[in-house]
């Protein structure tokens, strides 16, 4: 069996940042959360969720 490999557009990418936005009030997920939210890996609220707690553990 292959695996496909799927590269989503700047673009798709740059929306489902937008959208992190919306959904998380200002916080904008990175360009490899975002792909990964377009290939279905993770979904956007898990992604906002995980860079949360990334950030809280930088500080």
């Amino acid at each position: 069996m292959s695996v496909l490999s799927f590269k989503p557009a700047k673009g798709e990418i740059k929306n489902i940042q937008r959208g992190s936005r919306e959904l998380s009030a200002n916080i904008m997920i990175s360009n490899e959360m975002a792909e990964k939210v377009a290939k279905g890996e993770l979904c956007p609220e898990k992604a906002v969720e995980i860079y949360r707690k990334r950030k809280i553990r930088n500080i």
